[in-house]
């Protein structure tokens, strides 16, 4: 008698990662990032990983596979994405799970925790004054700009390495990616670093890049899915 195959289960959305619930699939904000107070990148991302490291927090979310994203609010630009198949990556670390998609996570809830309150303020916030692309020279290299890119197809345009920081500036991009070929700021606080810009990543509209440093609000540092991408000088 012939046995019968083994049947790999199809993938699927984990409906639960506790004590976290399934929210949906979300798009990323226009102005910064879905959930931007805490994040990490691994080869074997899980979306029980990424509730273990955002436990404490009333939101987490996975994206392009290998990114995890934790915050207690999200942020308003953000909207639930139009199908539940825009979030169709597979988890780096489990492929019978979906980790999100190109500027889509997989969202989940905590609803015991209560997110803490902002005060509101009447003051209106200072705008910077023409923010720049210039970089001062850093002591291990010096890079120039090389334009506003957007992201690559299915990835990050720079996947070798990267940062996130509330003060991120494009000194401190430039010295994290010390070595490499490349490196971009992106939604004001993350850095990536890399040898090559991956496939599907195109310059754009240098007014594209608008979205001021976290860390100096006198220099740029990429947008929504783009980068403020600079290239080390020999």
């Amino acid at each position: 008698m012939t046995a019968n195959p083994t049947t790999t289960a199809a993938p699927s959305h984990q409906p639960t990662a506790s004590p976290f619930t399934f929210v949906g699939c979300w798009t990323e904000g226009t102005t910064g990032r879905t959930l931007s107070d805490k994040t990490f990148v691994s080869g074997d991302m899980t979306v029980e990983s990424c509730a273990a490291f955002c436990d404490g927090y009333k939101y987490f979310g996975v994206e392009y596979s290998s990114e995890c994203y934790c915050g207690n609010t999200i942020n308003p630009t953000s909207s639930e994405a139009p199908s539940l198949n825009d979030c169709n990556m597979l988890c780096s670390g489990n492929p019978s799970q979906y980790c999100g998609g190109p500027s889509r996570l997989d969202l989940y809830e905590n609803e015991d925790v209560i997110a803490p309150t902002t005060p509101s303020s009447t003051s209106t916030p200072s705008t910077p004054t023409q923010p720049s692309t210039v970089i001062a020279p850093t002591a291990q290299a010096t890079w120039s700009s090389k334009g506003c890119y957007t992201e690559a197809t299915g990835m990050r345009a720079l996947s070798e390495q990267t940062l996130a920081s509330d003060n991120l500036t494009l000194e401190m991009c430039a010295e994290f990616c010390n070595g490499y070929q490349f490196f971009g700021t992106e939604y004001s606080r993350e850095c990536y670093c890399g040898n090559v810009l991956n496939t599907g990543s195109v310059e754009v509209s240098d007014g594209d890049c608008s979205m001021p440093c976290a860390g100096d609000t006198s220099q740029l540092c990429g947008a929504g899915n783009r980068l403020s991408v600079y290239e080390v000088q020999a």
